[in-house]
């Protein structure tokens, strides 16, 4: 009998850890949604449930989903022991304040100044915009929490550089699409007449979100190889799924144009669309350089 075949079994000191790091990680996600409640001007729940406000529905969701992203590599960390559990708490709480402040900018850029007290009164829209850039946003924290470093200084520092790059990437990204022809905006996205534009810009986004993986994850080889690979990849994969809509647009859609979809605001074709753009994107974000 080979004895070797189960000398990788966890043990139960090992299911304990792992089923604590899952404790931890929900709690995290719960301690958002519940600072979000008791940052807001209104009642939430009445909002949600009572008032079924979708737009603030897809905002807070999207938040989870951005959240949960982002904290995924920590549940792989196996330093051992309660250090794994620290590393997660320490940098889930970061993530849950980053998320926060990116809410804010995210406000800012789509014209719904006022913070988390402004989303109950988004267009679906404005929402979708958001909700694409806090799902990217979660993308991009998970690339930047994935690989090793020399020192836990560098790891930190390259932590907060590219997570910085990456979230500057998507507002660069949402305000140039802003400008390409079929992608621009009409005027304020809280009319809804934007939302054939807001769901392709979404696809877009989250689509970048993937790609940035590419060019963030992984381990700290360089501050010079890791900016030039971020610069590189960001900018190849804008083009790319840029171009990718169009050639969506000739071969899959083609009882319409773009332009058509958008100025007429047709939301399912728009869907397809960016549901197309996400899955390139998987498959190019899968890619290893």
């Amino acid at each position: 009998m080979n004895l070797d075949q189960y000398a990788s079994v966890p043990t139960w000191g090992e299911y304990g850890l792992a089923a604590l790091k899952v404790l931890v990680f929900v709690l995290l996600l719960v301690a958002l949604w519940e600072l979000i409640n008791a940052l807001t001007r209104f009642d939430d729940e009445h909002e949600l449930f009572e008032k079924r406000n979708a737009p603030y529905a897809v905002v807070r969701v999207s938040i989870v989903l951005g959240q949960a992203f982002a904290m995924t590599p920590l549940l792989g960390v196996t330093a051992g022991g309660w250090s794994d559990v620290g590393t997660l708490l320490a940098w889930g709480v970061g993530v849950l304040v980053a998320l926060l402040l990116v809410n804010l900018v995210v406000d800012r850029v789509v014209k719904h100044p006022g913070g988390l007290s402004a989303v109950h009164q988004s267009s679906m829209a404005a929402a979708v915009v958001k909700g694409g850039v806090l799902l990217a946003s979660g993308l991009v924290f998970r690339s930047a929490l994935s690989g090793t470093a020399p020192s836990i200084g560098i790891a930190v520092a390259s932590t907060a550089v590219f997570a910085v790059l990456g979230l500057a990437g998507l507002v660069l990204a949402y305000w140039v699409l802003g400008f390409l022809g079929p992608f621009r905006r009409r005027g304020q996205q809280d009319d809804g007449s934007d939302l054939a534009a807001a769901i392709i810009s979404a696809g877009v986004l989250v689509g970048l979100g993937l790609v940035m993986n590419t060019a963030i994850a992984g381990d700290f080889t360089g501050w010079t190889d890791g900016l030039l690979g971020f610069a590189v990849t960001f900018v190849a994969g804008f083009v790319l799924l840029v171009a990718v809509v169009w050639v969506i647009d000739l071969l899959i859609i083609r009882s319409r144009h773009m332009n058509q979809i958008v100025q007429n605001n047709e939301v399912l074709p728009a869907v397809v669309m960016s549901a197309m753009v996400v899955a390139v994107a998987l498959g190019v974000g899968s890619v290893v350089l």
